[in-house]
């Protein structure tokens, strides 16, 4: 028998603790959603996260629950480049709909009448293109991906052989540098806006150009009300906790990488904790959103009772 390090362990409950909790916050936050009536943009993008971080979970997440009590592959080739691919797409998906959500979040503030005359094909375009790309960006791994025996057990595992620092690099610029920039440079912008609205707001003498921009302003504060603050300050909230869990795992590889950090029980640990923002989104969501389903299932109880009372009357 096989006497894994302590780290190992503690690794293989942390992912069954989070395959747990990941399903049911993510799959009770979608019933809930599926249940709004008139879905905006946001509510939309949201549920196609929701959903991708359930294909976290079972994608990514569970098959390392699996590797934890089965280490010999008996699947084959086929199902063994299928595994790597889908928990790839997932993981990819997941961070590129943060992004998404981001970019319609600076939209929103700059240009909402322009989203508001194009919303099919907005919402048709911005829902598209994170599936797509995450689709795209992962074939590479139907190619590495491979079979190999060692000490008579099958290994279903990457071939980097030759390629691993180019296809680490890769993967850490479009799992988490690039998105982190474009997150970065959409809520600097948004808090620049702000910025500059507010001091207009306090300092600005109206003249003639004065008061085209002021109308031009109004318009635009009108878009972004406190309920898209909140909003805004929300969907901030789950791109920190993106960042936060992703950037120890990613940056712990580059130092194996390049300097003289070795990999260890502990890295299994950060590879672990590094998909907990999947579990952590639908609790950000319904945090900042109680109010509002709180107050939809009293106006729900109210209507059953005053249709109750219709009945005995």
């Amino acid at each position: 028998m096989i006497n894994f390090p302590i780290e190992w362990e503690i690794a293989k409950w942390i992912r069954c603790t989070e395959f747990v909790v990941t399903v049911v916050l993510n799959v009770s936050l979608c019933i809930l959603l599926q249940k709004k009536g008139k879905k905006s943009n946001l509510v939309l993008f949201v549920f196609h996260l929701v959903l991708s971080d359930i294909a976290v979970a079972v994608f990514h997440i569970f098959p390392l629950i699996i590797n934890h009590f089965f280490t010999n592959w008996i699947l084959g080739l086929a199902m063994c480049k299928l595994k790597f691919y889908l928990s790839n797409v997932s993981l990819f998906a997941s961070t590129y709909l943060i992004v998404t959500i981001a970019v319609d979040r600076l939209l929103c503030v700059l240009h909402p009448l322009a989203i508001i005359r194009q919303r099919r094909r907005y919402k048709t375009w911005m829902i598209t293109i994170p599936w797509v790309l995450s689709l795209l960006v992962n074939i590479p791994i139907l190619v590495w991906t491979k079979i190999f025996t060692i000490c008579k057990c099958n290994i279903c595992t990457p071939d980097l052989r030759g390629i691993r620092e180019i296809a680490l690099l890769l993967n850490a610029a479009f799992l988490l540098f690039i998105p982190s920039l474009v997150l970065i440079l959409c809520y600097s912008t948004i808090m620049f806006f702000i910025c500059q609205k507010l001091q207009i707001k306090h300092g600005q003498r109206l003249s003639e150009i004065g008061l085209i921009r002021q109308a031009t302003n109004n318009c635009r504060c009108r878009v972004f009300s406190k309920a898209n603050r909140r909003s805004t300050i929300m969907t901030f909230v789950v791109s920190i906790t993106f960042i936060v869990c992703w950037m120890p795992f990613i940056l712990a590889g580059l130092l194996n990488l390049y300097g003289d950090l070795g990999y260890g029980g502990w890295f299994d640990i950060l590879i672990a904790l590094a998909p907990l923002n999947s579990m952590v989104n639908p609790i950000i969501f319904l945090t900042f959103n109680n109010r509002t389903f709180i107050s939809r299932r009293k106006s729900t109880f109210r209507r059953a009772d005053q249709l109750e009372l219709m009945n005995i009357s």
